[in-house]
């Protein structure tokens, strides 16, 4: 036996549409006399858990998205499944078919409740009954935690990632030395750290795990779940705001190594910009718990 919980999707069908064009389904265009069909995916939610649930052992799943409109799904095994949850990798991959908006990771039912029960911030702020779109009827919804113990790992969580943002500030004020003196591959890879570390204290204390990575677009791709406040402030435009990451990403290695590295002072005035706006934004998010 099972239980469907209502399911959000569009406004009132219950689907989600992503398009490869911005155009509408099925419309037909001709390019020099020839009919082009734009392809485009529809996405249902019903569909999605219905893969799920006869594919891997589901006990339930929460989708993270649901005030939004998108799809970041939560799929927590059942409680008697002893496999590792990365043997199902696959079959969220599967799932996903390609579409880069959508999110879905797989949780070991004890390992997450052991965080809930501990007060983890972020999960027991998603975990709640109005996420939840699927449960089996033999599965327990996780129980809200005492009050107390949520308050102390709050603290816990903010003493954290206050020691992460001082260290990631340091390195801004570092940046801001070289700038200056006008020294911009030495700005570029203290503007670099500063990027990468402001990412990672969040992802550790939210995610409650680190990513060991000098990336910042990894650690973007995964911070967007937690803190999707840190997404799009080097540009609205996906593609730029990688282009901008990538370029820091690049300065990791290059001002270090390569002689000729050589950056324009407009690209740097920006970036150091931004990332003051990523720092200030990372600490109203750490003042806000």
């Amino acid at each position: 036996m099972e239980q469907q919980m209502p399911i959000y999707g569009g406004q009132n069908s219950g689907l989600t549409f992503f398009e490869d064009y911005p155009s509408t389904p099925g419309k037909l265009e001709a390019i020099h006399g020839v009919p082009i069909f734009e392809e485009c995916t529809l996405i249902s939610m019903e569909g999605i858990v219905n893969l799920l649930k006869h594919a891997i052992p589901v006990g339930m799943i929460y989708n993270l998205g649901r005030p939004t409109g998108n799809i970041d799904l939560m799929v927590v095994l059942e409680r008697n499944c002893t496999t590792a949850y990365a043997a199902f990798e696959n079959v969220i991959d599967l799932t996903l078919l390609g579409q880069e908006e959508m999110t879905c990771t797989i949780h070991n039912y004890g390992l997450l409740n052991a965080q809930l029960s501990n007060g983890h911030v972020f999960y027991n702020r998603v975990c709640v009954p109005e996420n939840l779109i699927y449960r089996k009827n033999s599965e327990e919804i996780f129980r809200p935690v005492a009050l107390e113990k949520l308050m102390l790992a709050k603290e816990q969580a903010a003493f954290q990632f206050n020691l992460g943002i001082q260290k990631a500030i340091h390195f801004y004020n570092g940046a801001q030395f070289y700038l200056d003196q006008h020294i911009l591959d030495t700005t570029m890879f203290m503007l670099h750290q500063s990027c990468e570390l402001t990412f990672r204290c969040l992802l550790n204390t939210l995610r409650g795990k680190d990513i060991k990575c000098h990336s910042p677009a990894v650690l973007r791709k995964h911070i967007k779940r937690f803190a999707p406040e840190m997404i799009g402030i080097f540009s609205a435009i996906e593609s730029e705001e990688l282009y901008y990451l990538q370029l820091l990403e690049d300065a990791y290695i290059q001002s270090r190594y390569q002689l000729d590295y050589d950056i324009d002072s407009e690209t740097v005035l920006f970036l150091n910009e931004r990332i003051g706006i990523l720092q200030k934004t990372a600490m109203h998010l750490g003042n806000s718990w």
